[in-house]
C-alpha cells in the first residue's frame, strides 16, 4: 500500500480509481459481481476500482447485497436503505469505515457528516426479513471499538419490532462484559462527536449538551422490554 493510499484509509476514503480503458472488458460481469460482495466497505479502494468497471459494461443494481454497496459508494443511501435486508451487512461495513476515519481525523466534518447519513439511512431498513442478519451482527461486534456498531443494531431491531429479537436481546443484556458499559457511541450520537473525541473548545453547543446514550447492556434491555411490550399490545388488539 502506497503512503497515500494509507493516508486515505486513515481518512475513510479509499484509494481513487484506475484508469478504465485498460481494463473494461478483462474481467467478467460475475467476477467482478463476486469481487464487489468481498469489499470490507463500500468505500474501500476495491470497491471503487470495481464499480467504473461495472458500469463500463452496463451493468444495472438489482436488489442484490452488491447493488447496496454500489448505492452507498455512489453515495446514494436511501436507494440502498430500499433494498432491505441485503443492505445489513454494507450499511454496517460502511459505517465502521467512516468511524475510522473520523478517529484518525476528529475534526474533518466531512466524515462526520457522512457518518450521520449514513446511520440515518440505515435506521430506515423497516424490513422484517433484516432481523436475522441483524441478530447476528450482535454476536459479532464483540470488541471495544464495536460497541457502537451493537448499539445502532439494538436501535435498529427495536424499531422493526419483531418478536424474534427479545431473546438475543435479553442474552445480551445480561453478558458480564464491562466494556458493554462504555458510553462513546458515535452509532447513537449521530453527527455529534463522541465525547473525549474533540476538545470542548472545538464542541459545538448541541455536543456540549448531547447526553452520553445508555451501554449496550441498558439498551438491549430497554429494546427486549418495549418490543415484548408492542407485542403484547398487538396480540390484545389495541
Amino acid at each position: 500500500m502506497t503512503k497515500r493510499e494509507k493516508q486515505n484509509t486513515k481518512q475513510g476514503k479509499g484509494p481513487a480509481a484506475p484508469e478504465l480503458d485498460p481494463l473494461v472488458g478483462t474481467f467478467p460481469l460475475d467476477m467482478l459481481l463476486g469481487m464487489l460482495g468481498t469489499c470490507k466497505s463500500p468505500f474501500s479502494g476495491l470497491a471503487q476500482q470495481v464499480i467504473p468497471l461495472l458500469e463500463a459494461q452496463g451493468w444495472e443494481p438489482d436488489q442484490s447485497e452488491a447493488a447496496a454497496i454500489y448505492w452507498i459508494a455512489k453515495g446514494e443511501y436511501g436507494k440502498s436503505a430500499k433494498i432491505g435486508a441485503q443492505a445489513v451487512r454494507p450499511f454496517f461495513s460502511a459505517m465502521r469505515y467512516t468511524w475510522h476515519g473520523i478517529r484518525h481525523n476528529a475534526e474533518e466534518q466531512a466524515l462526520h457528516d457522512k457518518f450521520k447519513a449514513l446511520r440515518e439511512a440505515f435506521l430506515q431498513l423497516d424490513d422484517p426479513e433484516a432481523i436475522e442478519p441483524l441478530i447476528a451482527l450482535l454476536e459479532v461486534y464483540k470488541h471495544q471499538r464495536d460497541l457502537g456498531a451493537r448499539l445502532a443494531v439494538i436501535d435498529l431491531l427495536e424499531r422493526i419490532g419483531d418478536e424474534r429479537a427479545i431473546e438475543p436481546l435479553n442474552v445480551l443484556a445480561h453478558e458480564n462484559e464491562p466494556w458493554l458499559r462504555g458510553r462513546n457511541s458515535p452509532f447513537l450520537i449521530g453527527s455529534h462527536a463522541p465525547r473525549g473525541l474533540l476538545s470542548p473548545a472545538k464542541q459545538t453547543s448541541s455536543q456540549k449538551i448531547n447526553p452520553a446514550p445508555p451501554g449496550a447492556r441498558t439498551a438491549a434491555s430497554n429494546a427486549a422490554r418495549r418490543i415484548r411490550e408492542r407485542c403484547e399490545r398487538k396480540r390484545k388488539g389495541k
